[in-house]
């Protein structure tokens, strides 16, 4: 991990563990409801934010009027990227986002605009690789350079699921074929073998 958090440049993104990138377009509010695999997160006592994503997305996030069809985002939000990256922000930025985010009414141990927050931070530092508004958008290969999944090919969690089929990508090949907006073939065994070496030290306990 360590590693491959040094080797991003200026402007990526490196996501962790291994496991694809997921599609993110619930702009009118997050159905938890339809997603069993996210019980966990739904049945805590949290702060409801009033505002929708969109609204915040576009106020907080990106300042701009235009809708997106979909986001590319990191389930669970675990990330590296350069300083470079975060200082293209300013530091007004971070502020608005922390009190619209975080502060009064949200200022609470889980607050929904933390589950916002988790879908939008790979849109923040690259709005170019993750934010997908229109068809014309979807990249024509299956992988960016970063070995994720490229731009509108991310993969959906089905409604129903009580099983985040995502998860079980890191370290094994899922049982179903990978599908967002575009029909995805999933990624052959020979590369996920590459890639699981490199995460081993990450996926088995130290031998004391």
């Amino acid at each position: 991990m360590k590693q491959r958090s040094l080797a991003t440049v200026p402007g990526q993104v490196t996501t962790f563990p291994f496991r694809e990138l997921e599609l993110f377009d619930h702009w009118e509010g997050i159905p938890w409801e339809k997603y069993p695999c996210w019980k966990r997160w739904s049945s805590m006592d949290s702060a409801k934010m009033k505002e929708t994503p969109l609204e915040m997305f576009q106020n907080y996030v990106t300042e701009s009027d235009t809708v997106p069809e979909a986001i590319g985002f990191a389930p669970g939000a675990i990330f590296a990227t350069r300083k470079e990256t975060i200082q293209a922000h300013s530091k007004a930025y971070y502020q608005r986002l922390m009190d619209n985010m975080f502060l009064g009414e949200m200022a609470h141990v889980n607050p929904e605009t933390g589950h916002y927050m988790e879908r939008f931070w790979l849109a923040m530092f690259n709005p170019s690789e993750y934010i997908q508004y229109s068809p014309s958008d979807i990249a024509t290969t299956q992988r960016n350079e970063a070995g994720q999944l490229a731009k509108g090919k991310w993969y959906r969690t089905p409604t129903g699921s009580a099983v985040d089929l995502g998860a079980t990508r890191r370290g094994e090949i899922i049982s179903s074929p990978i599908t967002a907006l575009t029909d995805a073939p999933s990624t052959p065994e020979s590369d996920l073998s590459s890639m699981e070496d490199e995460y081993a030290f990450a996926e088995k306990p130290t031998q004391s």
